[in-house]
Order: C-alpha cells, then sequence, then structure tokens
C-alpha cells in the first residue's frame, strides 16, 4: 500500500511541476529574420510585393508542387498563401496549412531610397 501511495504521489507531483512549467511558456511564438540588401528600397519592393517574384529568393518555389494563381494567391504544396496587405514599406501574407492553421508573416523594408543599403526582416 505505501507502495501504491508512493506512486500515486509522485505521478501527481510530477504532473503539477510540469504543468506549472507550461504556464510560464508562451502561447504564441515569434520567429524574426533579417537581412542586409545592397540596394534601395524601391528596386526591391516587387521582389516582396509579388508571390511570382518570390521565386527568385525563396527557397522551395521553384518545386512543381507550388502552384501561383496570381501575384497575391499561391499554394505552397497544400499551403495556401494570401497577401493580405501591402504599403510602401510593409506586406503581410496569411499561410493556411493543409489541416486548417493560420500563420501571419509580416515582411518589412527598413531604409529610404537615398540609401543603398536595405534591410528586410520578416517575422
Amino acid at each position: 500500500m505505501k507502495l501504491i501511495k508512493l506512486g500515486l504521489f509522485s505521478v501527481v507531483a510530477l504532473f503539477t511541476i510540469a504543468s506549472l512549467i507550461g504556464i510560464l511558456l508562451p502561447s504564441t511564438v515569434l520567429v524574426s529574420r533579417a537581412v542586409n540588401i545592397t540596394a534601395p528600397k524601391d528596386s526591391i519592393v516587387n521582389y516582396i510585393n509579388d508571390i511570382e517574384e518570390w521565386k527568385a529568393w525563396m527557397d522551395g518555389m521553384q518545386q512543381s508542387s507550388v502552384q501561383i494563381s496570381s501575384p497575391t494567391h499561391a499554394d505552397f504544396g497544400g499551403t495556401k498563401i494570401t497577401i493580405t496587405q501591402v504599403s510602401d514599406s510593409t506586406v503581410v501574407s496569411s499561410w493556411i496549412t493543409q489541416n486548417g492553421g493560420l500563420q501571419t508573416s509580416t515582411i518589412r523594408m527598413i531604409g529610404n531610397d537615398l540609401e543603398k543599403i536595405t534591410i528586410v526582416q520578416w517575422q
């Protein structure tokens, strides 16, 4: 009986500790990357605003499973990509996976037309 009580107490204690650690983790995760491009912002904006141009810089866009239906819509191997917002320095797109999960991607161009370096940051 003592062994059963010890086992039950241990399971409850481990579950409680795991739950408390889980509470500390964030509910959403933000991954961010950035690259410096030696070109003015106005010369790279078309590469970001048009999904057709993503073939020039995004890995996997040349695969046969990628179907581009318009400059703002594509199917990336079962993941539906839609560009939802475009401004002079930001492009927002939604990525809907096959199981219905939604991810939002934001690409920002930091710099001005006079500078020869543009920072492209996406998250």
